[in-house]
């Protein structure tokens, strides 16, 4: 049969022609495939990070609790803390800092002289009515590791305002981070040198009576200091369950919230991440037996109130995240180093 190319060309008009594109319903639905991968991906990519912000801490509490166990073996098996006590005179170039009263303005004189003779701020001031020995401890066990401050070891990876504020030392005398920061300038300046992870009054409260022990007032930062407390490092060997015994914890759980805010300081409250008091909280812990883990606040014991050893009732307190009353927990273990925060009862007197 000839060759007709009129035909063709017809044939070709006339018959169905090859699709191409996406029709709308089909555009709408690859859109909403891709919305849902990207959101997945999103959701993965958070995870993974607060994986990875979890592993630092963890790897760094492993760290601190091989200091713990260097210090101990050169200072007489005692946990790290200020020594300074009230009554006695002391030798520093510093003549305003050289005698304090009572043992809570010592430790808070000879932090004062540790971060100006040897870690670079001799404006740093003498400070009034500092409870130094709660999140700033470790100033001692720097000095003894010959480590340099502020660290970036003793603050949490969730605590970005306290990073921050480490990272900027004099930025943060300046007043650099506005809100982000409770103040600037004379006592303000110690902050960039304070602590995420708390330590609790048991590793360094010997006071003789429940009626000198330190306890909560309070808020969440509030505590008293009754006339004739003795705040001394205490013996390691004093723990009755090392293995159930917190060393730090930290005041939030930053890996395990709600709040989409990681880059976004939130001082002074943490805004979306659970309280350690909160049921619902869980966070990274060191031991005294020098193990990390991660533990839900709901699974330990509700702790005592020191000054009232006798009651089988904890210390309660307001939360910040939630406002609601919460105990006091491994804060205020029952028999401090005596007693358990994890895995056990706290006593047999009060189960």
């Amino acid at each position: 049969m000839p060759f007709n190319p009129v035909s063709t060309r017809r044939s070709r008009r006339e018959g169905v022609r090859p699709r191409s594109g996406f029709t709308r319903v089909e555009l709408v639905g690859a859109l909403a495939i891709a919305a849902m991968i990207a959101a997945w991906m999103m959701v993965a990519g958070e995870r993974a990070r607060r994986t990875a912000m979890l592993g630092e801490d963890l790897s760094n509490l492993r760290q601190i609790a091989t200091l713990t166990g260097q210090y101990a073996a050169d200072n007489d098996d005692r946990f790290w803390t200020f020594s300074w006590q009230g009554g006695e005179t002391y030798n520093s170039k510093w003549l305003e800092l050289n005698f304090a009263s009572d043992d809570m303005e010592a430790g808070a004189n000879q932090a004062v002289v540790m971060l100006r003779d040897s870690f670079g701020r001799p404006d740093m001031p003498k400070i009034e009515g500092w409870f130094v020995h709660l999140s700033y401890s470790h100033i001692p066990l720097m000095l003894y590791a010959g480590r340099s401050l502020p660290t970036r070891l003793f603050v949490s990876s969730g605590d970005q305002p306290r990073r921050l504020w480490a990272s900027d030392p004099e930025g943060f005398d300046q007043g650099k981070f506005g809100t982000n920061q409770p103040g600037k300038g004379g006592p303000y300046q110690r902050w960039p040198y304070s602590s995420s992870f708390r330590l609790s009054t048991s590793f360094y409260d010997q006071s003789a009576t429940p009626q000198q022990r330190i306890s909560q007032a309070g808020s969440d930062v509030g505590y008293t200091s009754p006339t004739g407390h003795d705040l001394r490092a205490r013996l390691m060997a004093s723990t009755s369950f090392p293995s159930q015994k917190i060393h730090l914890h930290d005041n939030y759980a930053w890996h395990f919230g709600t709040s989409t805010k990681h880059n976004q300081p939130t001082f002074p409250l943490a805004e979306g991440y659970a309280f350690f008091g909160d049921d619902d909280a869980r966070l990274p812990l060191l031991f005294v037996d020098g193990h990390v883990a991660v533990h839900a606040s709901k699974d330990s014991n509700p702790g005592w109130i020191p000054n009232e050893p006798t009651l089988c009732q904890p210390t309660t307190f307001a939360s910040p995240s939630s406002g609601l009353s919460v105990p006091g927990r491994y804060r205020w273990t029952r028999g401090y180093l005596e007693g358990r925060d994890v895995g056990g009862p706290e006593s047999p007197e009060c189960q």
